[in-house]
């Protein structure tokens, strides 16, 4: 199913070639890997036929990208465009339709891996819930969820603070390794 192209994201060609942009010494190797993890996850999903473009949205080297993907579909029932979500988290799809730019789209992860957590946490199912790619178990869900908070305060909050495009141009790094 055709659906249109998600605002606020880049040619992955672009994201590291602006000039605005401050970068640390090897940022360009780590998103290289962020954006070669997007690739490869998007080819282990079975309902994908191939892969048509791959555009960035939001990066921080190596702690995560969220990527909008353009893929020809095994099925005419499946959109074409769906974000993608990689990096020191388990790796994941959104649909578009619940998140129309790349934070939006952080958030709406942000939001599914906790009720995950959540799920878990209180022994119930995790079936009909985001596909994690850990055994649900307290172990993992204190894991992720510690990953999930360190996110929403130093990623989500500065970029709530701040519109995409300058969510997408920052000055300094959001998270320092």
């Amino acid at each position: 199913m055709k659906i249109a192209k998600p605002r606020g994201t880049r040619p992955v060609e672009q994201a590291l070639a602006d000039p605005r942009f401050t970068y640390e010494a090897g940022d360009a190797r780590r998103f290289k890997k962020l954006q070669e993890t997007a690739l490869s996850y998007v080819k282990s999903l079975g309902w994908v036929k191939s892969i048509v473009k791959l555009e960035v949205g939001l990066h921080v080297p190596p702690i995560l990208g969220v990527f909008a993907v353009q893929v020809e579909p095994r099925s005419k029932d499946i959109e074409d465009w769906h974000w993608i979500v990689v990096g020191d988290v388990p790796p994941a799809y959104l649909s578009l339709e619940f998140a129309a730019d790349p934070v939006e789209a952080l958030n709406a992860y942000v939001a599914e891996m906790e009720a995950w957590c959540d799920a878990v946490d209180a022994g119930e199912s995790v079936d009909e819930l985001i596909p994690v790619n850990v055994p649900p178990t307290r172990k993992w869900s204190k894991e992720l969820r510690n990953r999930l908070r360190e996110i929403s305060k130093s990623i989500l909050e500065p970029l709530k603070k701040n519109s995409v495009e300058c969510a997408n141009r920052p000055k300094q790094k959001l998270i320092s390794n």
